[in-house]
């Protein structure tokens, strides 16, 4: 149970934007004690949902990556964030239902990190309850009309970190691959085809169903008092042949994913403002349609001197062998 802060300080009720991205997103007031969280039934969701297919394990992204993002933008428009003040919370604040934590999201998550990017970028939008098929998100940015970051809000106590890091790896080296593939191939044969809880599951293919309709690799979920970051690193969105069409990431995910669970709540907003950096990095790339390298493989660079290495290893062994020839036909002449 979360014990009320100091969410009537005096400074809360003058803060500006650019303070509140040092601050934390108050927990304004107690989660319910009601509150039972039951097991999803996917069967329930839509068929996008169903179908979608979760990572199987993640491995994990410091959220240090992403704040350090933030930061800059925040430096390079100190001034402009601080001529704006964040909406005073007030008391009491209900927050009971996934509608309360929309409309409290709205106020204390998104505005300072919308203002932040309409102080960098042209044309940036926030869209509520976008849907596309059978597909409705929560939230939506754009940057220059181009889909950056959805939103998924759960009513509080929804996001069980717990359940996320049943399928964490902390070793996602090469080193390791072979223990990985095994992990993956293990939990595949599952119902759920992921190492992760059952709800953290249905969650993930929620979130995996919006990448898939909205053509992006970032993906956040967010309950009010847990924040969980999914980038679809190995998501191919190239066209291919589905029956006599042609769609554009049909599914497409891997095995894995990155993850970045937001542990203070000082950190939610500059780590929402560096998710969507990056997010709008990835899109500027110009192979943004292919799927990232996986963490556990060998890059392009790594296998060409894997090769460079092997070729020069067998070169001195055939200089060696034929100068062992040499000597001994040598000897016979």
């Amino acid at each position: 149970m979360f014990r009320q802060p100091l969410s009537y300080d005096p400074k809360f009720d003058a803060l500006t934007l650019y303070e509140s991205f040092h601050e934390e997103v108050l927990i304004l007031s107690n989660a319910p004690v009601h509150l039972q969280v039951p097991n999803i039934d996917i069967r329930k969701r839509g068929a996008s949902t169903q179908v979608a297919t979760p990572p199987a394990v993640w491995f994990k992204k410091d959220v240090g990556y992403y704040l350090d993002r933030a930061s800059e933008i925040c430096a390079r428009n100190k001034a402009a964030l601080k001529r704006s003040y964040l909406p005073a919370p007030y008391s009491p604040c209900i927050l009971e239902s996934e509608a309360d934590i929309v409309r409290s999201a709205a106020l204390w998550l998104l505005h300072p990190v919308i203002i932040a990017l309409q102080s960098e970028f042209k044309s940036v939008g926030c869209y509520a309850e976008v849907t596309i098929d059978d597909c409705r998100c929560d939230a939506l940015i754009k940057i220059n009309g181009e889909t950056m970051v959805v939103l998924e809000y759960k009513n509080r106590g929804h996001i069980k970190m717990s359940e996320f890091e049943e399928g964490l790896i902390t070793d996602p080296s090469y080193s390791n691959r072979v223990n990985i593939l095994s992990t993956i191939n293990d939990v595949q044969q599952d119902d759920d085809q992921s190492a992760m809880g059952h709800n953290a599951v249905c969650l993930t293919k929620q979130a995996a169903a919006y990448s898939t309709k909205w053509k992006t690799r970032y993906v956040g979920l967010f309950d009010w008092d847990n924040f969980f970051l999914w980038h679809f690193a190995g998501k191919d969105f190239r066209p291919r042949r589905v029956g006599t069409s042609t769609t554009v990431g049909h599914d497409g995910h891997a095995t894995w994913a990155y993850g970045t669970p937001v542990r203070r709540r000082d950190d939610y907003r500059k780590a929402l403002l560096g998710f969507i950096l990056e997010a709008f990095q990835d899109r500027n790339n110009a192979k943004f349609a292919q799927p990232r390298e996986p963490p556990f493989e060998l890059s392009p660079q790594q296998k060409a001197k894997k090769r460079a290495e092997a070729e020069e290893r067998r070169r001195q062994q055939l200089n060696a062998q034929q100068a062992s020839n040499a000597n001994v036909y040598g000897r016979r002449g």
